[in-house]
């Protein structure tokens, strides 16, 4: 049967995971990641984008490279280094969330697998990512961010905040921490689906011992 793999736990392990891995994109692609509320110049900057105050337009938001995105043109090693681990960890989180969904209506065997296999590309992602958070604040000490906030070294933004940006990939990495337990508690307790199904299907009591 499709749907003895959709327990409850299962299809909370996969909506959170979709959650998070639609979290870490965003957070991924916002320019919020630090803000300087009273800048003339510069509104915010993060990973992949930075806005600035036009006098005209107001905030205008650009992507590093201009109109396609160009590792080569943010302003610090570190942060290249920190756009290949967050975006490499986002990539990860989206693939172990897509392989939790599919592993919702397969079989049981199938489903332990897929889940044992998501579990430990999650785990990859969150160390991934986790490293790429660690990075950026390590390259606030640049021509870059001193021209608009100040007296800036490593981690210590000078006259620019912490932005919703930053705080949001903090948070969806922290949380998909979770989701790979998740997954090897379910991959680990489809005997005791497998026997309920057989129970069901054939009419049998439904309590039984594994």
């Amino acid at each position: 049967m499709l749907t003895l793999t959709m327990t409850p736990l299962a299809v909370f392990w996969t909506l959170m995971s979709l959650a998070l891995a639609a979290a870490c994109c965003v957070s991924f692609v916002a320019p919020t990641w630090f803000l300087k509320p009273d800048g003339l110049n510069l509104a915010s900057f993060g990973l992949y984008s930075y806005c600035l105050h036009d006098p005209r337009e107001g905030i205008v938001c650009h992507i590093f490279g201009g109109g396609r995105f160009d590792l080569m043109t943010l302003p610090v090693g570190v942060w290249q280094a920190a756009v290949v681990l967050f975006g490499g960890g986002c990539i990860m989180c989206v693939l172990g969330s897509l392989l939790s969904l599919i592993s919702l209506f397969c079989h049981t065997n199938t489903h332990k697998t897929l889940a044992l296999f998501a579990g430990y590309v999650q785990i990859v992602s969150v160390l991934i990512m986790s490293a790429g958070l660690l990075l950026f604040p390590l390259g606030l000490d640049n021509t870059f961010v001193r021209q608009y906030c100040g007296n800036t070294a490593i981690f210590n933004s000078g006259d620019c905040d912490i932005g919703w940006g930053y705080m949001l990939a903090v948070m969806s990495t922290a949380i998909s921490m979770f989701c790979p337990v998740l997954a090897k508690y379910l991959s680990g307790s489809q005997k005791q689906y497998m026997t309920l199904g057989n129970n069901l299907s054939s009419g049998g009591p439904v309590l039984s011992h594994v």
